[in-house]
């Protein structure tokens, strides 16, 4: 999208524009739906060993790439883990205490992580622990995987059932989004190859607990009109299939 704003694509701007304004009714108050939080450990990715510092962007760039729905957790929020079924600890070697301490409250409270690579093996100034400080966590409620495992089976494992949004297609460069409102969920759907549009994308979103479908429908900047799209539903979810995307569409899933 940012190609759009280069000098001279100021016409093929307008219609995103409009959109905005038009369509406030799908972005206001929308909650973003993520199955997992990774936390990003500042000491870990700044002092920790060069092996581990990358693990936590691999493991952004891949749940991006396959479309997971996650957010990202700063240490800042290590007090509000409770927010996130799962959270991922990827190449978090360096913690402090305190942060140890949080963890444990929130594996304690029915949390669940997803660990790649090592944890908590040093402090936050990155001096050794005599033994990584998590290592006694309930192994039923922690799922460990190494630098070169399988990181999206791992994260799969540790939700411990089907995900939020599954999105299905062969074109690389299409990106997702899932977020809620009271009555519907909406599917963001982006794609960065302009001029290549994404072709019969495949998708089945959960649903809220005791809600079914009412209907399905597309908008975008690029129709007029919002577009009526069939849809299956089945064990507490929906799918559909997204005709095209070109550059942005959001799929609307109204509820009842």
């Amino acid at each position: 999208l940012l190609d759009l704003f280069e000098p001279g694509h100021g016409p093929a701007l307008a219609p995103f524009v409009k959109f905005y304004h038009q369509r406030h009714d799908l972005l206001r108050d929308a909650k973003v739906v993520a199955d997992v939080g990774v936390f990003r450990s500042f000491s870990s990715m700044q002092f920790g060993p060069p092996a581990q510092a990358k693990l936590t962007g691999e493991v952004e760039d891949l749940l991006i790439a396959r479309r997971g729905t996650f957010q990202l957790v700063f240490d800042q929020q290590i007090y509000e883990l409770s927010r996130w079924p799962v959270v991922v600890m990827a190449g978090c070697v360096a913690l402090s205490d305190a942060q140890v301490e949080q963890i444990g409250r929130y594996v304690a409270g029915g949390g669940r992580l997803c660990v790649v690579g090592s944890l908590a093996t040093h402090d936050e100034w990155m001096f050794p622990r005599r033994k990584p400080a998590l290592a006694e966590l309930p192994p039923d409620r922690v799922i460990r995987v190494d630098e070169k495992g399988d990181w999206l089976d791992a994260i799969r494992r540790a939700c411990g059932g089907p995900l939020s949004l599954s999105v299905t297609s062969g074109a690389p460069g299409l990106c997702a989004e899932l977020t809620e409102q009271p009555d519907r969920r909406m599917v963001h759907l982006v794609n960065y190859r302009a001029g290549e549009p994404v072709k019969n994308v495949a998708v089945r979103v959960a649903l809220p607990k005791g809600r079914t479908v009412k209907s399905v429908a597309l908008a975008s900047p690029e129709h007029e009109r919002d577009i009526t799209l069939p849809f299956s539903p089945a064990s507490g979810a929906v799918s559909f299939t997204v005709p095209s995307v070109g550059v942005y569409e959001i799929a609307v899933v109204t509820l009842q």
